[in-house]
């Protein structure tokens, strides 16, 4: 008769799902908390997907349609071309944090002449070699004009710009020259590292969708670039999250923590509920008669009493009533008489039997032998005892024939 099955949880498993609950109940609030996200400041990032006024798009499509070979640059920068000639990499308002050999990329892409136009603190101060760049202490909110303070082919046609000042640059070192600023507030600045050059803004406002219109924000822009015919232009998304594959992108989110919350609910839903809807099936157990149940008790009385030699003394014992019956012979004969009547008998088979079965039959007088050696000599006499065949064969499986059969009908 089938055995019902209780839907109500046992105390204990009640326990069990209980604080798998509050595990996970606290997991989630952690991730909630301070789970990885990207940063907004003003309108947004100004990411080349985006249409709102503090995205990029109208700056991406517009270096397009006037012929520039520009692409999303969703790769690490580990990835980026060498030599970095003739090449412009964009990194507008970094938003996501950059690993030691990322920042070691960018300074061998300088290196090798490439050109990093950064705007932001973070790209100022993390990203770029000999970065100087510090946040303004008060955030300004709205944007100021500034006036061209050298003439260069990057203010050419360009007087006056407006930006959002939301850092500024030091100036620590004499090869940083400031091309826009007012006072101690250098928002645009230039250096060489050795064949590349980097060019700073305090702020993307000039590339954005709302601010590349405003003064003579788009020429300084394409200033900054280059000429169309000349250079290759990257548009970073890979620090807007954009990691060229689902799972790169998920991996910076609070994703993964949300995955291993369900995978541990999951594990306390089969801990608890699993268990009990399996095919009910009694354990399998030995008859009392068996004969493996027999050596097992008799051996665990041997292994118990630490008898290792009267074992060996039973075998020995076996051993020599199996071979005097082979060999016609009565049992009081000794150890080494035995040895040379097989030698001579039953062959080469049985050399050396004399050297194992003497002390054989007397580690029943020696208290000190150990498993190992027992074992050994066991051993020894079942391979002389199948050698010399001295173990009776198993009687072969009677098969009836069909006409027996018919017969026995």
């Amino acid at each position: 008769m089938p055995t019902s099955l209780s839907l109500a949880l046992a105390p204990s498993d009640r326990k069990v799902l209980i604080v798998i609950g509050c595990i996970f109940f606290l997991i989630l609030v952690v991730g909630l908390t301070f789970g990885s996200a990207a940063p907004s400041q003003g309108f947004g990032p100004p990411s080349t997907f985006s249409f709102g006024p503090g995205g990029a798009r109208a700056a991406f499509l517009l270096l397009k349609e006037t012929g520039y070979n520009v692409e999303r640059w969703e790769k690490s920068p580990m990835d980026l071309p060498e030599p970095g000639e003739d090449t412009v990499l964009i990194l507008a308002e970094p938003a996501y944090p950059a690993a030691d050999e990322e920042r070691q990329a960018l300074t061998r892409f300088l290196r090798t002449g490439g050109r990093i136009l950064a705007t932001g603190s973070y790209a100022g101060l993390r990203l770029l070699p000999e970065g100087d760049a510090a946040p303004q202490e008060a955030w300004p909110g709205e944007t100021k004009s500034y006036s061209a303070l050298l003439p260069s082919p990057i203010t050419l046609g360009a007087a006056e710009i407006e930006l959002v000042p939301e850092s500024r640059w030091g100036l620590a070192s004499s090869r940083h020259l400031a091309l826009y600023g007012s006072g101690f507030e250098n928002v645009v600045v230039t250096y060489r590292v050795d064949k590349g050059r980097v060019i700073w803004w305090a702020g993307a406002w000039p590339l954005t969708n709302l601010g590349i219109s405003s003064k003579q924000n788009l020429e300084l822009f394409l200033n900054s670039v280059g000429s169309a015919k000349d250079v290759q232009v990257l548009w970073d998304e890979y620090f807007h999250g954009e990691r060229g594959s689902l799972w790169a992108y998920l991996r910076s989110t609070p994703v993964p923590w949300a995955g291993a919350q369900l995978l541990l609910f999951a594990v306390a839903l089969v801990a608890t509920f699993g268990r009990r809807w399996g095919p009910m099936r009694s354990l399998r157990t030995e008859p009392r008669l068996s004969p493996l149940e027999f050596v097992e008790t008799l051996g665990g009385l041997y292994e118990r009493a630490h008898a290792a030699g009267p074992a060996v003394s039973v075998a020995a014992q076996r051993f020599r009533f199996l071979l005097t019956r082979r060999l016609g012979l009565p049992g009081g004969y000794a150890a080494a008489e035995l040895g040379r009547a097989a030698r001579a008998r039953l062959g080469a088979e049985a050399e050396g039997l004399a050297e194992l079965l003497a002390p054989a039959e007397s580690a029943a007088a020696e208290p000190r032998l150990s498993e190992a050696q027992a074992l050994r000599l066991v051993q020894g006499l079942d391979r002389y005892a199948k050698a010399l065949r001295l173990l009776p064969r198993p009687a072969p499986p009677q098969v009836s024939s069909p006409g027996s059969k018919q017969e026995a009908c």
